[in-house]
């Protein structure tokens, strides 16, 4: 579950606050995680993201019977038409 809050959320910065521009402080590129982004890391971030809507559903209410419209990842990778509709 570290993988949101960390990874996660450095692909999230570099999207939300995109810039080219280096920071004065740390030397970083906000958009430099985008470029190095492969599609591994974005299976990573979805298939993440959703174990923790589920976690914190079943915290919160002790069930995920709220988000029965949440659709794992099917075999093949994808998500089922189902997901969609």
């Amino acid at each position: 579950m570290d993988f949101v809050p960390t990874r996660g959320k450095r692909l999230r910065d570099s999207i939300v606050h995109a810039s080219p521009l280096a920071s004065p402080e740390s030397g970083d590129v906000p958009i430099a995680p985008l470029f190095k982004l492969g599609f591994g890391e974005v299976e990573a971030v979805v298939d993440n993201v959703v174990l923790l809507v589920r976690k914190i559903e079943r915290i919160i209410h002790a069930n995920d019977h709220a988000i029965i419209w949440m659709k794992d990842r099917e075999p093949n990778g994808l998500f089922p038409e189902t997901a969609f509709h």
